[in-house]
Order: structure tokens, then sequence, then C-alpha cells
């Protein structure tokens, strides 16, 4: 029997859930044009009426790049680099404290009696 048969009944009960999932498929569209519409009325109450759309999208523009890049740069600069380096700390102290964890877990406690036990010699 070829393999194509034997997943033909896998196929059409992945097809009939598909068919079942059509409506919420179109409820996701609704809410997507709501939301935009939403957004677009906040825009309007926002900038006025007077906004360039392309579409359903805003179109915008920035007239101050130069101010923007000149700012950036200025904020770039006064950034000042840690002078540290890595810790290992912090990470150790949770490896450590996991670990102690599981030693003083009742898990723990029972594994060391086990492995304990397991050592002596009858």
């Amino acid at each position: 029997m070829p393999v194509a048969l034997l997943l033909q009944d896998v196929f059409n009960a992945v097809r009939k859930g598909l068919a079942r999932l059509t409506p919420f498929a179109l409820l996701a569209e609704l809410e997507e044009t709501l939301i935009d519409r939403a957004r677009g009325a906040f825009m309007v109450h926002w900038f006025g009426s007077s906004l360039p759309f392309e579409g359903r999208s805003v179109r915008a523009f920035i007239v101050n790049l130069d101010h923007l890049r000149r700012r950036y740069a200025a904020v770039q600069r006064a950034y000042q680099q840690p002078d540290y380096g890595p810790n290992l700390g912090e990470p150790l102290a949770g490896l450590v404290g996991g670990m102690v964890g599981i030693a003083l877990s009742p898990t723990g406690w029972l594994t060391a009696a086990v492995v304990s036990i397991g050592r002596v010699s009858w």
C-alpha cells in the first residue's frame, strides 16, 4: 500500500481543521481593519485632517534629519563607557545558589542518601 494512501486520512483531518479556522482568519482581518481605522482616527485627531495618506498608511517625512543626527552624535559623545570589565560574580552566585538549593531540597537529601547507601558494601 502506498504511503500516500495511508496519509490521506491525516490530510483530510487537517483539511477539516483548517476549514474550521477560516472564520477566525476573517475575524483577524476585521480586527486589523478596526485597529488601522482607530490609529487613523487618532492621527487625524492629533495632527489634523491634512495628513498625507498612501493607502491606509500615513506618509511621514523627517524634515529635521540634520538636527536629529547632530543630537544623536552629542548623545553618543556624552555616553561614558564603564571603567570596569565583565563581572563573573553574579553568574557564579546564581550557579552556587542553584546548587545549594538543590542540595537543601528534600530531593537532594534523598539523592545523597541513596548515593551514600549505594557506596556501603554489604
